[in-house]
C-alpha cells in the first residue's frame, strides 16, 4: 500500500463515523434577542413659572389652572442642562388637603436638554398639586408642590435618540420615576427633583 494513500483512508473512515453517528459539529446561534440596559436617571433643577397662569392646551381639563415652568438642571447621565415644560391643574376638581388648604390632580409635559441642547430626554408626568398646609389669604400666597410620577415619552440625540417610550426588546426605550415639582405661587420660584431609571432597548 502506498504510503500517501493513509490519510485518504483516515478522512474517509472519519467521514463515515460521522454520518453514522450523527456527531457533525452544532453552528454557534447568533442572538436573536436584542439588548436591554438600565441606567440610574435623576436631576434637580430649579427655575420660575408659578406666579403666572397661562393659556392652556386644548387639552386641559376644562377650568385648569395652567403654568409654563423653565429652569436649569443638572443630573445624571445628562449633566448640565436646561428644562422647560408645563404644569396643568385641574382646580375644578380640588379637594382638602387636611390641613385647611387644596390639592387637585395635576398634569403636564417636560423637555430636559442637555450636552449644549444636542440631546434631549421628553416626559410626561401626573400627580397631586397641594398647597403646604393651609391655604394663605390673599394677597400672601404660600408654597406649593406637586408629588407624582413622570414616564419617559421619547429623546434625541446618540443613545437618547433610540428612547420611545416603548421599553421592549427592539422597541428603544423609555423610563419612569417620581417627580416632585416645589415653589411658591408668590414669586414663582419652581424646584424641580427627579428619580428614576432609563431603560435602552436598541432596535
Amino acid at each position: 500500500m502506498k504510503m500517501n494513500a493513509l490519510p485518504n483512508r483516515v478522512a474517509t473512515c472519519a467521514l463515515t463515523l460521522l454520518f453514522a453517528t450523527g456527531s457533525f459539529p452544532k453552528p454557534l446561534l447568533a442572538a436573536t434577542t436584542p439588548s436591554i440596559s438600565v441606567q440610574a436617571f435623576h436631576a434637580t433643577g430649579t427655575g420660575m413659572g408659578l406666579a403666572t397662569t397661562v393659556t392652556c392646551s386644548p387639552g386641559s381639563p376644562s377650568g385648569a389652572s395652567c403654568f409654563s415652568i423653565s429652569g436649569d438642571v443638572h443630573g445624571n447621565p445628562i449633566g448640565q442642562g436646561t428644562f422647560s415644560g408645563t404644569l396643568d391643574v385641574n382646580s375644578a376638581a380640588s379637594s382638602d388637603n387636611g390641613s385647611g388648604g387644596k390639592c387637585a390632580p395635576a398634569s403636564g409635559a417636560m423637555k430636559i436638554a442637555f450636552d449644549s441642547s444636542k440631546k434631549s430626554v421628553t416626559l410626561g408626568f401626573v400627580g397631586l398639586y397641594c398647597d403646604v398646609g393651609a391655604t394663605p389669604t390673599l394677597p400672601n400666597v404660600g408654597p406649593t408642590v406637586l408629588t407624582g410620577s413622570f414616564f419617559v415619552t421619547g429623546g434625541s440625540g446618540g443613545k437618547f435618540g433610540e428612547l420611545t417610550g416603548s421599553d421592549g426588546p427592539g422597541e428603544g426605550g423609555a423610563g419612569s420615576g417620581t417627580m416632585t415639582i416645589s415653589g411658591d405661587t408668590d414669586d414663582g420660584d419652581v424646584v424641580l427633583t427627579l428619580a428614576g431609571v432609563l431603560v435602552f432597548a436598541p432596535k
